[in-house]
């Protein structure tokens, strides 16, 4: 299991711990901030919902092994921006969700089922702490990135790595294999 510190443009921070197993990826977020206070531990049906980057929101990138193995930033800049096909799974804190395929970087969202949302497991009453668990078909995540939008109420990016000033979730260099 990795445990992870993401880098903010801000004095607070997310810390992740994140696995896998054949079938489904476990997250564990803590928080010094209130992050899912709005959660429904009663929820039981978890619906997809639209433009949940437009919230404050947790997002997991998921790179396909075959598509990932053999890349190489310096040789293969076209490649990163071109040909990739990965998943993007939202997450908002009142545990709407959604995921989308992406065909090439930063490329048109199609809506998919490869990566669902089983379950969200609230550990402590003042949001600060949760489990996510997320099951996988038809697809074999190798690398992820993570992210966390949120609005204070200027957005605010949480990344495990950013490059330069402006956060990037896609940026395929700032994968970490699980």
């Amino acid at each position: 299991m990795n445990r992870l510190k993401p880098l903010p443009f801000s004095k607070d921070f997310f810390e992740f711990e994140i696995s896998k197993s054949i079938s489904h990826i476990f997250i564990k977020i803590k928080s010094s901030l209130s992050f899912f206070k709005d959660y429904d531990s009663n929820c039981l049906n978890y619906r997809r919902g639209n433009k949940l980057w437009d919230q404050n929101c947790f997002e997991l990138f998921l790179e396909n092994s075959k598509d990932f193995k053999t890349f190489e930033p310096e040789r293969d800049q076209e490649k990163h921006y071109q040909e990739r096909h990965y998943i993007e799974f939202h997450l908002a804190p009142n545990s709407l969700w959604n995921c989308f395929e992406l065909r090439k970087y930063r490329g048109e969202l199609f809506e998919t089922n490869k990566v669902e949302l089983e379950a969200i497991n609230l550990k402590r009453n003042d949001g600060k702490e949760i489990e996510i668990i997320l099951k996988y078909f038809d697809f074999s995540p190798a690398f992820y990135n993570i992210g966390v939008i949120n609005y204070l109420p200027k957005p605010i990016y949480y990344s495990l790595a950013h490059k330069e000033d402006n956060p990037d979730f896609h940026d395929l260099e700032l994968y970490r294999r699980f």
